[in-house]
């Protein structure tokens, strides 16, 4: 998530989660896509499939929500962008 966030603001969004109202709030960020209407889902969707390198696996039935996987030459990369980011003081 940490990585998710930091990619909202870098589109001028933000993104916070209510616990207390088990609700997505904030500002949505700025991507080419989506000119009207838009959901968290969508965003998130968005990121997982052409920011983070997933790729769509099955839903889960009944629908409960979908299931993304990463292949390993995209982890292998995130591990190093990771690592860059501890080192420069950055969450990751």
């Amino acid at each position: 998530m940490d990585l998710f966030q930091a990619w909202i603001v870098k589109h001028d969004g933000e993104y916070n989660y209510n616990k207390e109202l088990s609700k997505q709030e904030g500002k949505f960020p700025k991507v080419p896509m989506f000119h009207d209407e838009i959901c968290w889902c969508d965003i998130m969707t968005y990121y997982l499939l052409h920011v983070a390198g997933f790729s769509f696996h099955s839903v889960i039935e009944p629908y409960k929500g979908e299931v993304y996987l990463k292949d390993a030459v995209a982890k292998a990369k995130d591990e190093v962008v990771s690592e860059d980011n501890d080192y420069a003081g950055n969450p990751s």
